[in-house]
């Protein structure tokens, strides 16, 4: 029954465990699907992916995915253009990552660092980590594009640090490698970045040639316009009017109000107020407030040079109001970043509180297997332990039959048995008729009763009855037996042949004859049997000494009752026995 009990354990806790590993097999493989699929659409619409990514639930997932699911946030928030967020959650996962050596995922976590990098003018970080980026990919991203972001940062460093050669260097290798991708974004992007280098180089022939392909390619109005620009305000402010006006006057119509502001300056500088102030008017009607902030500057100089005090009084005002503008627009950039920086903070505490409480989750499940494993090994311990001890019982239970037989079929009994009978039948004893019933009843119960491990203590009696019976033939009045049970205690159990086994110690171990009487009682004593005799002891025999007593503990034993007590002293022998 127990070990029904214990197989009925296990094969629950396997199905217990087999379900939880299917069921997170089944989650973690669902979550990794999602997170393919929000990976997939970054590029396309990163809200999207953004919202995908939130809806999943990271309490059952294993480390990887609940990583993974950060890392395509961050990703996803970088294409929405936002990078104080994803900045945190890059910290969190590039450990995992590193540990793993993951190379796939430690290219895009690197790609996305160098944009936000980039993104924040950091130049040097943003190549330090596109460099990085190119060491570790593992065709996630096109070698090329990594490069052209790589030189174009590396010409941005060199223009800062005044290293003109390796600048135009660099952002003519961009250039280079836009065109083989063939975007136009890029392409764009590199020529902007040329524009710096001529602008500031005044580098005229060399720009030539490379704003003649633009114009073929359709790049070169705003890129031509803004170097245009540069060159006309550069020579403006070093006081040379007549190259100035060269380079202003070849800007396109397109952008009049940039003109405007360099004619304006140009004819200050030439000391033609009236015309100075007609430009600069008319330039700070722009709808760029960073064009009137500076034609307004212009004006304020020329009216203080002039003498003109209410137009000072007006360009001063009209300069606090658009210095105002300027500072509203960075004003409200702070509030946005000041509100990412909440939303950064929310974000890593939720993402602190869901990895607390996913790691909360898993050593939990993990004690409960502990438990649940510790405790089944414990019940199998106990039924090996339990099976052994059957198994013992079941050997010193057929070792005892065995020795019962021994005990109880001795030749020597037999043969004084079958004389005594003969003595009867040849002297014609009335007696001998009886003599056989009792004998033939003593045999039969013990032959009976050789499998059994209980019996009633009714039959016992019984049994003890006719084995007296052939005692007082053979011993005639040397012995006498009392026999004093209670009806209530005949209804309940004894292990058979104790009482004959008893009464034959007795005999065995003892003097018995007319000198030596030996008187024995059995009676009962509440819910226990009582057998006792007086004590007239035979010189031991080491061979047969307690061999009937030990058979009797070890019947008890197999029972589960309680062992027999035993009392001696010098005139009384006493053995109590409990009753089931």
């Amino acid at each position: 029954m127990i070990r029904k009990r214990i197989y009925l354990t296990a094969a629950i806790f396997l199905l217990v465990v087999s379900f939880s590993a299917y069921y997170l097999y089944r989650v973690n493989r669902s979550a990794r699907s999602r997170l393919e699929y929000a990976n997939g659409l970054i590029e396309v619409n990163p809200r999207k992916a953004l919202a995908d990514v939130e809806q999943i639930n990271r309490t059952f997932l294993s480390e990887r995915n609940y990583m993974m699911c950060d890392l395509v946030k961050a990703g996803a928030l970088i294409g929405m253009q936002e990078y104080l967020v994803p900045d945190s959650l890059l910290n969190i996962v590039s450990p995992y990552f590193k540990y793993k050596a993951d190379s796939l995922h430690l290219t895009e976590i690197y790609y996305y660092r160098g944009e936000i990098a980039r993104h924040s003018n950091f130049l040097l970080e943003a190549v330090e980590y596109f460099t990085l980026c190119t060491q570790y990919n593992n065709d996630v991203y096109d070698l090329r594009e990594l490069n052209f972001y790589l030189n174009n940062f590396k010409g941005q460093v060199y223009h800062t640090k005044h290293m003109m050669k390796e600048e135009k260097e660099a952002k003519l290798a961009a250039l280079s490698l836009a065109k083989e991708l063939n975007n136009p974004s890029l392409i764009a992007e590199a020529y902007s970045e040329l524009t710096h280098y001529y602008a500031w180089t005044n580098d005229g022939d060399g720009s030539i040639p490379l704003f003649k392909t633009a114009s073929m390619k359709g790049y070169s109005g705003s890129l031509q316009a803004r170097l245009l620009f540069l060159r006309s305000e550069k020579y403006a402010d070093k006081h040379m009017p007549d190259s100035a006006r060269i380079y202003a006057l070849q800007i396109p119509h397109l952008y009049q109000d940039s003109v405007d502001y360099l004619l304006g300056k140009i004819h200050s500088d030439l000391q033609q107020i009236d015309s100075a102030r007609f430009y600069l008017n008319r330039s700070s009607q722009s709808n760029n407030p960073f064009i009137c902030l500076k034609a307004y500057r212009q004006l304020t100089d020329l009216n203080i040079r002039t003498g003109s005090l209410n137009g000072v009084s007006d360009c001063l005002e009209r300069l606090t109001h658009y210095q105002a503008q300027i500072d509203s627009v960075a004003y409200n950039k702070d509030l946005a970043q000041i509100e990412n920086v909440d939303k950064l903070r929310k974000t890593i505490r939720d993402s602190e509180v869901a990895e607390a409480e996913y790691y909360r989750y898993w050593v939990f499940y993990c004690w409960i297997i502990v438990i649940v494993f510790t405790v089944i090994l414990i019940l199998m311990s106990i039924s090996i332990v339990l099976q052994k001890k059957k198994k013992n019982l079941q050997l010193k239970l057929q070792q005892s039959r065995l020795d019962a037989l021994k005990m109880q079929i001795d030749p020597h009994f037999i043969f004084n048995n079958l004389s005594i009978l003969l003595d009867l039948v040849e002297t014609g004893d009335a007696t001998a008729p009886i003599y056989i019933k009792c004998l033939s009843k003593v045999y039969r119960h013990i032959v009976a009763n050789v499998d059994k491990n209980l019996s009633s203590v009714a039959d016992e009696l019984s049994s003890l009855e006719a084995y007296i019976f052939l005692l007082k033939i053979r011993f005639e009045d040397a012995i006498q037996v009392e026999i004093q049970v209670q009806d209530a205690i005949r209804e309940r159990q004894i292990p058979p042949i104790v009482l004959q086994m008893l009464l034959e110690n007795a005999i065995k171990h003892n003097q018995v004859s007319e000198e030596a009487l030996l008187f024995i009682r059995v009676y009962s004593d509440g819910d226990k049997l009582v057998v006792e005799n007086n004590c007239k002891p035979l010189t031991p025999n080491s061979s047969t000494h307690h061999i009937g007593l030990r058979n009797i503990k070890e019947r008890y034993q197999l029972t589960g009752a309680p062992a027999p007590e035993i009392y001696q002293d010098e005139h009384i022998y006493r053995v109590i026995l409990s009753t089931l």
